[in-house]
């Protein structure tokens, strides 16, 4: 009879612990978006009895709706205000982060896997990728040609001289105002670039 009392018990206290944890706890850890080989890590953190929101470039206070369960998070550039919604799907394991009419798919990680990943990410997206000099085929131009002087990255245009460069982390964009238009370069595979709208492929 006593034990199946402290079974009773066990059983109870079991019960009480899983309703008492708050479903936004499921939103914890470490997620990374599906269906891109090379991605920032979201990381999801509790400090106190508040949720964040952090990345490479932002942290940001969550707010956790217990209606909908859905965790949201406002984020601004100086310009206008962005409000994103993450929802879990029926696989906590699942998470969808919509903004406006688009949403994007997460997958939970492991710490671990988030530290491989967010180095993978920052070796692929490394500015040092644009230097050299780089060619397209439908261009019979000369080579587009990125040095770097001093940590600064310079685009060396012959005759139109040599004009500083702006790396921006966000977009992982190289760009440059050059007389009244900008030129701006991104990295569009394992060894190319886009300029101009034309693809670039490096020549030396």
């Amino acid at each position: 009879m006593k034990k199946l009392n402290i079974f009773l018990a066990v059983i109870t206290l079991t019960i009480f612990y899983g309703c008492s944890t708050s479903s936004r706890d499921n939103y914890i850890g470490y997620w990374s978006e599906d269906e891109k080989k090379f991605s920032k890590v979201l990381e999801i953190k509790k400090e106190g009895d508040k949720l964040y929101l952090k990345s490479l470039e932002f942290e940001s206070p969550a707010i956790y709706n217990k209606e909908d369960k859905t965790l949201s998070a406002e984020f601004s550039n100086g310009l206008s205000s962005i409000t994103l919604i993450l929802n879990l799907l029926d696989d906590p394991e699942k998470m969808k982060m919509s903004i406006g009419n688009k949403s994007t798919s997460f997958s939970k990680i492991s710490k671990e896997e988030a530290l491989k990943h967010q180095a993978e990410y920052e070796a692929y997206y490394n500015p040092d990728f644009f230097i050299g000099e780089w060619k397209s085929e439908t261009d019979s131009g000369s080579p587009l040609k990125i040095i770097k002087e001093d940590n600064n990255y310079y685009y060396v245009g012959g005759l139109l001289g040599k004009y500083k460069m702006s790396y921006n982390t966000k977009t992982n964009e190289l760009k440059t105002n050059i007389g009244f238009s900008t030129l701006t370069i991104y990295r569009s595979g394992e060894k190319e670039i886009t300029a101009y709208g034309k693809v670039y492929k490096k020549v030396k």
